[in-house]
């Protein structure tokens, strides 16, 4: 038997409808029953509740509703037994957070819903549920590998994070060289026009080509000194931005009142760690702010030094072209070009330093995808093996396979929203969801390349104004970024056994989608495993041959608290511990809890209709009993 967690003890104090309810469980098969409204399902709500186990969102709702109701002012505390061994016990009331403490009674800041303990829940709608839904069938295959498959999708995550504002720079780079890029393309015939203008005559004509070609310099000089303390000034901006909020965010958060409290102690040194905090930040600010005034006041220095000797230059360059240029107009004309020549250079440095950040920013874009494709493909590969792992476990009944980026749910409401108002039918866009993968499709709207998206038409006609119809479309969007990254996840499929035929699970009956789910989900664990009534729905050939055998199977690696209305699994399944729960006058208690064979005849009253019923059934069946 492999070591699993364990959950000991559960004991109701107080509650409403359990005012004082206590259940010793095995670390094997423990099954629950009992009649309509005693409290079955309650107890696992409980347990769940009690180790801070979160419902899923359709049920979140109803599950506080009946802990509200049923627990009042009552408290839950669950014992637990780590698979390494260790006891923990967890406390609470309704609307508290869960208390936990080890075995000598100190609390313990830990969570008994994570790495350290865990169990896994489920009921016959969130069965039917996963067996209806591809995306759940892919959480509980993943939950096989759930340490690489939970960091290689926080890794995905964060490099489509990266990827979102990697497509946001972008667009405001391109947006920045638009807005200057027209102006800028005026620069060459600009100087053009400022070298037909020079003064090439006299005997000082080499004189006064240097001086020309120094007048166009100075522009570029007075620019670069600009941006210099343009950017000292940001930096110093961003230091007082980030010093000051965050000494606002500490003291915020420093409440002195507290001081004064039982706990006053805590709160003393953390406090003062952090006012140690606040002041650390002040004083490498203070440094910083030294340097950044340092560099300041030389660049001030080096400014003024440059605008002197350029005005000394200008001024020469005047003298120059009064003496050697009688034509006044000439020389206002090459002054204004000049000027303009001066404003043009300035938005020319801007547009070639976004076209850098650009190029940098589209190089980073291609690394991101490029870790993004290995990363799907690294999961797919673990995805992939779980699924041979789980159809070798379950012995032909149920088979699974993965299939790579086979769901375009989003990716094709998402190319139906971008492509709405062109006039083409959904069967189109379909095709293009199903045959061209959403980077590829970027790819073909930056080439400008139709031939794949014709070859994606099943039409007979008009392939090559649709083709180029779509690119217009996709272009105008300015959403390409947004389309390269739309989730196409894998897909499983997961197929039972019926005669001598697989069907998939969407393909079969409710009760028959159930036991192609619980057999997964009952393999190996080292999760206590809470199942609430998932045979209700079972096709009855199914709860023997299928799930009785896999409850058998499971039960030597894990621990299984099920409550039934079928006699099968605890009586063929061999539960170590059984509880008949009862309620009268709207309190429930555990009234009778044994063996199999401590507990059957409550079980044959309770699950199989009484004796009378169970030895006509026989009869009926042509088996004969002796009593």
């Amino acid at each position: 038997m492999r070591a699993h967690h364990v959950i000991e003890t559960i004991h109701i104090e107080g509650g409403s409808f359990f005012p004082d309810l206590r259940l010793e469980l095995d670390s094997a098969l423990n099954c629950i029953f009992g009649g309509t409204g005693v409290g079955k399902s309650g107890v696992l709500l409980a347990i769940r509740y009690a180790l801070g186990t979160p419902a899923a969102p359709p049920y979140a709702k109803l599950y506080d509703a009946y802990i509200r109701d049923t627990l009042g002012g009552g408290e839950i505390t669950v014992g637990v037994r780590t698979q390494h061994g260790v006891r923990y016990t967890c406390k609470r009331r309704y609307g508290d957070e869960p208390r936990v403490y080890d075995d000598r009674g100190n609390v313990v800041h830990v969570s008994l819903d994570g790495e350290l303990f865990k169990i896994d829940a489920y009921g016959q709608g969130t069965l039917e549920g996963i067996a209806r839904s591809p995306e759940a069938q892919l959480a509980l295959l993943d939950k096989f590998a759930e340490e690489d498959t939970r960091r290689i999708a926080l890794s995905i995550a964060n490099v489509v994070r990266d990827l979102t504002q990697n497509s946001a720079e972008l667009r405001r780079l391109e947006g920045e060289i638009e807005a200057e890029g027209a102006s800028v393309a005026d620069l060459p015939s600009v100087s053009e026009a400022i070298h037909a203008l020079a003064i090439v005559g006299g005997a000082d004509a080499a004189e006064t080509v240097r001086a020309n070609a120094r007048k166009i310099a100075r522009a570029r000089e007075r620019v670069a000194m600009k941006e210099i303390a343009t950017a000292l000034a940001g930096a110093q901006t961003g230091l007082d931005t980030f010093a000051r909020g965050t000494a606002q965010r500490i003291a915020a958060a420093v409440d002195g009142a507290v001081e004064s409290a039982e706990g006053g102690d805590h709160f003393r040194r953390a406090h003062g760690a952090a006012r140690t905090a606040a002041a650390a930040v002040e004083e490498g600010s203070a440094k910083i702010r030294d340097a950044l005034a340092v560099a300041a006041t030389v660049i001030a220095d080096m400014a003024r030094d440059l605008a002197d000797t350029h005005t000394k230059e200008d001024d020469a360059y005047q003298a120059l072209a009064r003496r050697d240029d009688a034509d006044r107009q000439r020389a206002a004309e090459r002054e204004r070009l000049h000027r303009r020549f001066e404003a043009l250079s300035a938005s020319a440095k801007r547009v070639d330093d976004r076209r850098v950040e650009q190029a940098a920013t589209k190089g980073a874009r291609v690394a991101l995808l490029s870790a993004l494709e290995s990363l799907h493909r690294e999961l797919y590969a673990i995805r992939v093996k779980i699924a041979a792992e789980v159809t070798a476990a379950l012995s032909g009944t149920i088979r699974v396979r993965v299939d790579r980026s086979a769901n375009v749910t989003a990716y094709l409401a998402l190319l139906t929203e971008l492509l709405h108002g062109s006039n083409l039918r959904v069967e189109f866009i379909g095709d293009i969801a199903a045959n061209i993968r959403p980077a590829d499709l970027v790819a073909l709207v930056e080439a400008d390349d139709p031939a794949p998206i014709e070859s994606a038409d099943g039409s007979r006609t008009g392939k090559s104004a649709r083709a180029q119809k779509i690119l217009a479309a996709l272009r105008a969007s300015d959403r390409l970024g947004e389309l390269e990254i739309v989730p196409v996840a894998d897909t499983p499929c997961i197929e039972l056994k019926v005669g001598e035929r697989y069907l998939p699970s969407n393909k079969v009956s409710d009760g028959q989608r159930c036991i192609c789910i619980l057999p997964i989900i009952l393999l190996q664990s080292a999760a206590p495993l809470l199942i609430d009534q998932a045979e209700d729905h079972i096709d009855g050939a199914y709860i023997n041959h299928v799930l009785v055998k896999s409850v058998a199977l499971a039960k030597r690696d894990r621990q299984l608290i099920i409550v039934t209305h079928n006699a099968n699994v605890p009586v063929l399944a061999d539960a170590e511990r059984s509880f008949l729960l009862s309620a009268d006058d709207g309190v429930g208690v555990v009234a009778r809890s044994g063996t199999v064979d401590e507990m059957h005849t409550w079980m044959e009253a309770m699950l199989d209709g009484g004796s009378e019923a169970f030895l006509q059934r026989s009869k009926r069946y042509g088996y004969r009993l002796e009593r």
